[in-house]
């Protein structure tokens, strides 16, 4: 691009002494050749810079859609990665509350069999000593009522 602003700077210099020697031999008009050989030359490069843009805008539309695709698939690998150590988090706490709740409720269930079972034996308890008094005085009343 150097190269050829420095050919065209050249050529500009070159064209406007040529002309301006043209013009005073020959009493033209050096405005109107300057014009002209630089809106050619101009024309030329403005024909250039739009396909140089062109191909600049193809290039960074391919980085921008690259970009896009490295983002979504960092984020979508990102996630996936969370939320596996997510689930693998709340199985653990999840196995964790169930171990409590097994122990805590083993633990009232034992306590709730132990209350029933001494419910249980004192009302057999009762119930012996009941029989056994009422036996006792069968037995006393049958013995003075037989043996007297």
């Amino acid at each position: 691009m150097k190269r050829k602003l420095l050919i065209l700077a050249t050529a500009l210099i070159f064209m406007t002494g040529t002309a301006k020697i043209y013009a005073e031999a020959n009493d033209t008009t050096l405005i109107a050749l300057i014009k002209e050989g630089i809106q050619r030359i101009g024309s030329v490069f403005a024909a250039k810079s739009d396909q140089d843009m062109a191909g600049l805008k193809e290039k960074y539309k391919a980085e921008i859609s690259k970009l896009v695709d490295d983002i979504s698939r960092n984020a979508s690998n990102n996630l996936s990665m969370h939320e596996k150590k997510e689930i693998q988090r709340a199985d653990q706490e999840l196995k964790a509350y169930l171990n409590d709740v097994k122990q805590q409720t083993t633990e009232q269930s034992n306590l709730e069999l132990e209350n029933v079972k001494k419910q249980i034996t004192d009302i057999v308890n009762r119930n012996i000593a009941q029989i056994q008094n009422e036996l006792k005085a069968d037995l006393e009343k049958q013995l003075q009522e037989k043996l007297h």
